[in-house]
Parts: structure tokens; C-alpha cells; sequence
């Protein structure tokens, strides 16, 4: 029974899903506007001990013409397996155990403005659980000789979030869960529009976290985060194909959380930088790294107190003038400071 009611929850949220895209596909297609197919994906760090703060997305270098809005859904699924333990062997001992499986729904509208502005909302739904991949991931990383980090010791599909220090629980999550994540709020400015021969735009992003999450299911952080961030992207046509490259550098305050509030730094740095090509009107290719310094202090496992990077590579499809579907693989490049894989569907309408 308790294995039944596990899955049921683990697949709510696509559930919801499916009941939530359609519903974008209602809207007529205006006929002048493209949605573009090299834009950055709408993804960060999903470590368990991460993605509760407000690590901001890669944001575009230009803004939405006032009055059109943009309306996005994606799911994103994350799996992490990390585990490390002193063995109690030092007078300050400590051990930590991440193994579960995360199911995020996000759904999100952003709105061109006058002036050069935007503003925009995003919504996160999550649920996490044991999951289902376990098995997959074993498979896939034999398969290709990548190393399993001691997945194979422990049974599949299970999930727990601990983290231990001089014998005392100050992480102890350990029942699967599902709800509402912490609501992001943004804003944009485009400062910088470039020329027609060399059509560079940049802009100022903005994003206020508000802690509607609880925290103790890992859902939040607790805490108030204000990320503050310069985008720049350039797309031009080479021949029949298109080009793109977008950047994005930025910092990020943090009200004190929750989650392992003693070794929480209170800023951190954070950076994106992408690539795509679009050989085809329906169809482009992307690689994108995400990196960001870390997110705790005074530990010695890299699970705990080290920074990230990432790699999510994949591409989108056009489903309509104004309607696209991104689809990318995630791999922690910092092993042990990310997710070991993620899946990511992102289904984008300009309206």
C-alpha cells in the first residue's frame, strides 16, 4: 500500500501537467511574432539542498515587446544519489546521504512592458519520492563506464535526505512529499540594443523568492532571496541557419533559511553561458553550463560546502509560430554539487 500511494504522488504532478498544456494551445496564433528556438533554458541547480533557495534561470538579453506575454510550463525531473561519511574519526564528525528522486513543475508568465521592462511569475510544484530511475541511471552509467558513486551498495528507488554532524540529525527528510515551492517574482530591463550588423542586446534581471515553501519537507528555504544579474545574447543568421550565444553573471542575497541555517552564506555568485545553432526553422540545438559558488561554509565534503557547474544539452522544437517545446539532459560536472541526471521539458507560447 505504502508503495502505491508513493507512486501516486510521485506522478501528481504529471498529472497535472497534462491537464495544465493544453490549455495553452486554446490561444489563436498571432501572426506577427516567432517564438524564438535558441532562447536559454529555464533551469538551475536541482541538488536537494539547492534548489530550495532562488537561484534565478538564465535570462534573455532582451525583453518582451510591451503588451505580448510569454507563458511557460516545465517539468523537470531530478535524480541525485550522494553519500559520504568520516566515519567519526575526527572530533567535529559528519556523514551525509542524498538519495531521492524530484518531479517540478513550474509554471510561469512574464509580461512585456513599456520602456523596455518586463515583469514576470513563476509557481513551482514539486514532488519528491524514491522515484523510478535508479535503475535506468545504474544501467546508463555501466553502459558508457561512468562510475555509479556507490548506487549499487544501497536499494533502488529509496529516498532520504540526511545530513549528520557530531552525531546529531540537523537534516532529516525522509518521507516522500509533494506541494507548493517557494514563488518567484521578476523583473527586467533592457539597457542595450546593439545594430542591425552586430545585434547585441543586454538587460538587468531582478528576482525576489518569497518563502511559500515548507521547509521542512525541503518544498522552501525559509527565506527571502533577492538575485540581481546582467544577461547579454546575440542571434544572427549565418547563410540559412541561425547562431546564438547568451551569458548571463550575477549575484544573489539570502535572508537566513531554514535548511542548515548555521552554515548558510548569505551571498552567492552565479553564472550561465550558452550556445545554440538552428539548422532548421522547427528545430535547434543547444548547450548550456550553469555554475554558481556555494551555498554553505564550514564543512568538509564537497556535497555540503563546494560550488556547482552543471551541463544541460538538448534542443527545442517549433510547435507553432509561437509555441516551443524545449527539451535537455542535465549532468553535474562538479560531481557530487548537482543532480547526477536531469530531465528537462519546457513548453514556451507567445501570445
Amino acid at each position: 500500500m505504502r508503495f502505491l500511494l508513493r507512486k501516486i504522488v510521485s506522478v501528481r504532478l504529471f498529472l497535472t501537467l497534462l491537464l495544465v498544456l493544453p490549455a495553452l494551445f486554446l490561444f489563436p496564433q498571432t501572426g506577427f511574432a516567432e517564438i524564438s528556438l535558441l532562447a536559454p533554458y529555464a533551469t538551475a541547480n536541482r541538488y536537494p539542498i539547492v534548489h530550495v533557495y532562488g537561484l534565478p534561470y538564465p535570462g534573455n538579453g532582451s525583453v518582451l515587446a510591451p503588451g505580448r506575454v510569454e507563458g511557460r510550463a516545465t517539468l523537470e525531473i531530478a535524480n541525485t544519489f550522494s553519500e559520504e561519511d568520516d566515519g567519526g574519526e575526527f572530533l567535529d564528525s559528519e556523514s551525509v546521504f542524498l538519495d531521492g528522486e524530484m518531479y517540478r513543475l513550474a509554471l510561469a508568465a512574464r509580461l512585456g512592458l513599456p520602456h523596455n521592462l518586463e515583469v514576470g511569475c513563476e509557481i513551482p510544484l514539486i514532488s519528491q519520492s524514491g522515484g523510478f530511475l535508479d535503475g535506468f541511471i545504474e544501467d546508463f552509467h555501466k553502459a558508457f563506464g561512468f562510475p555509479n558513486g556507490n548506487r549499487d551498495k544501497y536499494p533502488q528507488d529509496k529516498f532520504s535526505y540526511r545530513y549528520t554532524r557530531n552525531e546529531h540529525d540537523l537534516l532529516d527528510v525522509t518521507n516522500d512529499n509533494a506541494g507548493l515551492g517557494d514563488i518567484r517574482l521578476t523583473a527586467a530591463w533592457q539597457f542595450f540594443q546593439g545594430t542591425e550588423k552586430a545585434p547585441v542586446r543586454a538587460a538587468f534581471h531582478a528576482s525576489l523568492k518569497l518563502p511559500t515553501g515548507d521547509s521542512d519537507k525541503l518544498l522552501g528555504s525559509g527565506s527571502t532571496d533577492l538575485a540581481l544579474a546582467v544577461s547579454a545574447g546575440w542571434e544572427f543568421p549565418v547563410g540559412s541557419h541561425r547562431l546564438a550565444w547568451y551569458a548571463q553573471s550575477g549575484a544573489m542575497y539570502m535572508t537566513k533559511s531554514d535548511v542548515l541555517s548555521e552554515f548558510q552564506e548569505q551571498w552567492v555568485g552565479f553564472g550561465s553561458l550558452g550556445l545554440g545553432w538552428q539548422p532548421l526553422n522547427w528545430l535547434s540545438l543547444k548547450v548550456q553550463w550553469d555554475g554558481h559558488t556555494e551555498f554553505y561554509s564550514g564543512s568538509d565534503f564537497t556535497e555540503v560546502s563546494h560550488g556547482s557547474a552543471q551541463l544541460m544539452v538538448g534542443g527545442s522544437l517549433r510547435l507553432g509560430l509561437n509555441t516551443a517545446l524545449d527539451i535537455g539532459l542535465g549532468e553535474d560536472l562538479t560531481v557530487n554539487t548537482a543532480p547526477d541526471v536531469i530531465f528537462h521539458f519546457s513548453l514556451r507560447h507567445l501570445f
